[in-house]
C-alpha cells in the first residue's frame, strides 16, 4: 500500500481528507503512483502532470524520505521506506495546473421525464466534474459544471444530445464565476 500526501488545493479537488492510500503491485515507481491516482481521482488528471506529455507540472515537487525526487525519471522506483508504505510520498505544489472552467447550462427540449437528470450525475462524476443539476418550472434542465476545462467541455457538449429518450432543441451555455463546488447532485 503506497501512501501518498497531496497539497490541500488537490485534496479538494479530488474530495479527499488526508492521506490517500493506493494499492500498487509491481515495480513502484512515480509513473505507477500517477497513473494510479489518477485513475482513482479522475479530476487529478492534469493537474500533477501534463495530459499529453505526462511531464510533471513546473510548480509541483515530489518528496519521499525526506529527499525531493521531482527530477528523477519517473520510471525511476521510488526509495524502499516509499514503497513499503512505511514513508508518504509528497506531492507539493502552489496551485492545480489544470485549466479548470464553470459553466451553467439550460437546455431545451424534450428534457424532462426522461432521466436526464440522472443519466447527467452519472456522466458528471465519471467525467470528475462537481456541480447539480435539475428541472426548472419552464420545462427545461438547468445545470452547473465545475472542474477541469476539457472535462467541462465534455459535459456541455453531451448535454446537446444528453440521453437516449431525450430530444435537445438547443443549449444555452453561460460561464460561471467557479465556487469550489464538490462532488454532483441531483436537485429538485
Amino acid at each position: 500500500m503506497i501512501r501518498v500526501v497531496l497539497p490541500a488545493h488537490l485534496r479538494t479537488l479530488a474530495q479527499v481528507d488526508g492521506e490517500v492510500q493506493l494499492p500498487l503491485d509491481g515495480e513502484i515507481t512515480q509513473r505507477a503512483v500517477l497513473d494510479a491516482l489518477e485513475a482513482r481521482y479522475p479530476t487529478l488528471k492534469g493537474t500533477i502532470r501534463d495530459r499529453t506529455t505526462q511531464q510533471r507540472r513546473s510548480f509541483v515537487r515530489f518528496f519521499g524520505c525526506e529527499e525531493d525526487l521531482s527530477h528523477e525519471s519517473p520510471d525511476t522506483p521510488l526509495p524502499q521506506r516509499v514503497a513499503a508504505g512505511d514513508e508518504p510520498f509528497l506531492i507539493i505544489g502552489a496551485m492545480a495546473g489544470a485549466e479548470m472552467a464553470a459553466v451553467r447550462v439550460v437546455v431545451h427540449g424534450d428534457v424532462q421525464g426522461v432521466f436526464f437528470r440522472d443519466t447527467c450525475q452519472q456522466e458528471a462524476q465519471a467525467a470528475g466534474v462537481a456541480g447539480w443539476v435539475r428541472n426548472d418550472a419552464a420545462g427545461t434542465v438547468e445545470a452547473v459544471f465545475e472542474g477541469d476545462a476539457d472535462a467541462v467541455d465534455r459535459m456541455v457538449q453531451w448535454c446537446k444530445s444528453g440521453p437516449s429518450q431525450a430530444r435537445v432543441d438547443h443549449v444555452d451555455v453561460s460561464d460561471e464565476q467557479e465556487s469550489g463546488l464538490t462532488g454532483f447532485e441531483v436537485r429538485d
